[in-house]
């Protein structure tokens, strides 16, 4: 399927990035990764998709989606400090949120090695200005990410790649639970400076990739495995164990209860009980600067369809999910499951 450009912008203008008048409301809009690895001038270029049918695979361009948070790590904002590539967002009103172009040529990179020919990130890909497209994206958002190829996490923000020992606050925020969760090909993105591999004990499926350029992927599974985990985690070099090279996997956040709880989803192959009951817990879990997104960020998870309405209280709406999925008892199972 062939998008429509409607908006193209070169690192090289150091202009601010807003949109005009010519997107329709709703419609997938996706990065081009090729024009983003340009060496001497990154260009992004936004495609839309109107006639997009989700249903249809035929019919989907191949892309990766970005699980970040708002607000920058301390690690993330030094590094785009340090680089000094800003890209400046017009959010609200004349208000801006500022990003960094160096980020964004490094989920590029790590798309293309995915085999992503684009890349759908909120900052760019919803109209941050409009009511009305947003309000339509936050009711596609669990499409998004389930039919993406592949999630790619930048815990720190997207300014940058996250050192794996070095905090972030990814794991706090709301929308991170059901971006994290939907998608079976789920990697984290993160700063490596060294091209020394990374050995979990007995985890087989961590598929950590050293990808150039002072980054790397591994699998979100894995690494979160490796976070819960007691198996001994080291460093290999040409195959062989490094020793005296240890490792603290600090990039999800500091609240071990929410990393179990998405751990215990990731682990849950499928099981509605388990999935439901699991994301029912997160909720307390997690903030959002507008309360109510705790209830909107999960309602693909919960297969619920509730009116995108921000006037509406936050009790009002975890009351109505509550009645439209009365048949999974949520946090009682939940409970009851980890007190086995």
């Amino acid at each position: 399927m062939i998008g429509i450009s409607i908006l193209q912008l070169k690192e090289s203008s150091r202009q601010r990035w807003q949109y005009s008048t010519n997107h329709m409301d709703g419609a997938l809009r996706l990065l081009r990764v090729s024009p983003l690895l340009d060496k001497c001038n990154p260009i992004i270029v936004l495609d839309e998709f109107r006639d997009l049918k989700w249903g249809e695979s035929s019919s989907k361009p191949k892309y990766t989606a970005i699980s970040h948070v708002w607000a920058q790590s301390s690690f993330v904002k030094r590094t785009a400090k340090r680089v000094n590539r800003p890209l400046s967002i017009l959010i609200e009103g004349d208000s801006t949120n500022t990003i960094s172009w160096h980020g964004l040529v490094q989920a590029a990179r790590a798309s293309k090695h995915l085999q992503s020919e684009y890349i759908w990130l909120d900052f760019l890909c919803l109209h941050q200005t409009s009511k009305s497209d947003k309000k339509l994206q936050i009711k596609n958002m669990g499409a998004i990410y389930e039919n993406a190829a592949g999630t790619l996490v930048m815990p720190g923000g997207i300014s940058a790649a996250q050192r794996v020992d070095k905090s972030a606050g990814w794991i706090d925020r709301a929308w991170t639970l059901q971006e994290s969760t939907l998608c079976p090909d789920t990697y984290v993105l993160l700063d490596w400076p060294r091209k020394h591999s990374l050995t979990v004990g007995g985890i087989k499926d961590a598929e950590f990739k050293y990808l150039g350029h002072s980054i790397a992927i591994i699998r979100l599974r894995g690494l979160l495995e490796a976070r819960v985990s007691t198996e001994d985690i080291y460093y290999e070099i040409d195959g062989e164990e490094e020793e005296g090279l240890e490792l603290d996997i600090s990039c999800f956040g500091e609240d071990n209860t929410a990393i179990m709880a998405l751990w215990t989803m990731l682990e849950s192959k499928g099981d509605p009980y388990i999935l439901k009951s699991a994301a029912w817990r997160s909720m307390w879990m997690r903030t959002s600067t507008k309360p109510q997104d705790m209830v909107f960020s999960v309602l693909h998870i919960f297969n619920a369809d509730i009116e995108i309405n921000y006037s509406r209280s936050v009790d009002d709406l975890q009351l109505e999910l509550a009645a439209k999925t009365a048949d999974f008892p949520g946090l009682a199972v939940y409970r009851s499951w980890y007190s086995c």
